[in-house]
């Protein structure tokens, strides 16, 4: 089975004319000599860092600023048009969080999983598999352009968390996977999403969980794309409605309505006190900032709840913080393509 991506009209035309190198160095205007050392040294252009999240540390690889663009490009390119399931909830323009658990707010009982080292599970094979099984290879003149385009997209021949294109390629390389366990779902009376790596199935009345977790082991081998998934066990728990179910880090309550929980408000209250008198840094200040504009897509009566007891001032200022930061980022990658022709890579 294959899947079609739409392009634009001129990649069409220059399928037949220019190498994928070219085709980067005439629309970012960087010289191709430039690009083939990018995609050589591809692996090695990253910037590592750490970050904690719930009391858990994570390494992230920030691609040097000339990979970025190059990476930028050829999603917006060719990965952004490929097909994503509708069960597929993450890296979405204009679905939320909020909507991947909708989708299980009717049933009673759940299955929730993950896939271990999602995105480092996704190896160079991968990529070029799945090119093949689009027709984003035609696109691609020479038998090196897809291995130059799996490179770009790659640190040491897999994904990794922080580079641009990863989300947008994961969901698209998952397209078969979602479609195969979303069949099966749909056989068995069972509903199914999929966030980033995160697995939900539900149904109303009890589910086999043998079966379901037979069936996703099965499904990866049936979709042949992402041969390494592995289904993580220490993650994997069943819920049901007789006690507190939590999706994704967000609550149906008992009325079947999606809330943050009680406890995560009253943290979001305390931080906001704590901005008002200025007893707040400013990593808490980026994290409060980010949670409110989340808060607002998944419980918007909480934050106009805030802006009754705290003002429009003060709210206005804190989720304007992100913004401002974003604007600054948006900023310094636009400039930074103007100086990619005088970076040295030697």
């Amino acid at each position: 089975m294959s899947y079609l991506i739409k392009v634009p009209s001129y990649v069409e035309f220059l399928k037949k004319v220019y190498s994928l190198i070219s085709k980067i160095s005439n629309d970012l205007l960087i010289s191709e000599e430039k690009i083939k050392n990018v995609i050589d040294r591809s692996s090695l252009l990253y910037h590592e860092f750490t970050i904690v999240k719930n009391n858990k540390s994570r390494v992230i690889h920030n691609p040097a600023k000339e990979l970025k663009a190059i990476q930028i490009y050829l999603t917006n390119m060719f990965i952004k048009q490929a097909p994503i399931h509708d069960c597929a909830f993450a890296y979405r323009e204009g679905i939320s969080i909020k909507n991947c658990v909708e989708k299980h707010i009717d049933s009673n009982y759940f299955f929730l999983t993950d896939f271990k080292d999602f995105f480092h599970s996704i190896m160079f094979d991968d990529i070029l598999r799945f090119l093949k099984l689009t027709n984003i290879s035609q696109y691609l003149s020479r038998d090196e352009d897809c291995s130059d385009f799996a490179k770009v997209m790659c640190r040491y021949k897999r994904l990794t968390i922080g580079s641009p294109s990863s989300p947008s390629l994961s969901n698209a390389l998952c397209f078969r996977l979602d479609e195969v366990i979303n069949r099966f779902c749909c056989n068995n009376n069972l509903i199914y999403s999929r966030y980033a790596d995160d697995i939900c199935i539900s149904s109303e009345n009890k589910i086999n969980c043998n079966l379901v977790r037979k069936s996703i082991l099965s499904s990866i081998q049936e979709a042949n794309v992402i041969r390494r998934l592995r289904v993580n066990p220490s993650k994997t728990r069943t819920l049901n409605r007789a006690k507190r179910v939590k999706i994704l880090g967000l609550n149906i309550t008992s009325d079947r309505k999606i809330s943050i929980g009680r406890s995560k408000k009253r943290e979001i209250k305390s931080m906001v006190n704590m901005w008002k008198y200025n007893r707040i840094n400013n990593i808490e200040r980026s994290y409060l900032s980010g949670y409110i504009s989340y808060c607002l897509a998944v419980e918007e009566d909480f934050v106009m709840g805030l802006y009754q007891k705290y003002g429009s001032t003060l709210i206005n200022r804190i989720r304007e913080y992100n913004a401002s930061y974003a604007r600054e980022k948006n900023l310094l990658l636009e400039n930074s393509l103007m100086d990619i022709n005088h970076s040295d890579y030697n």
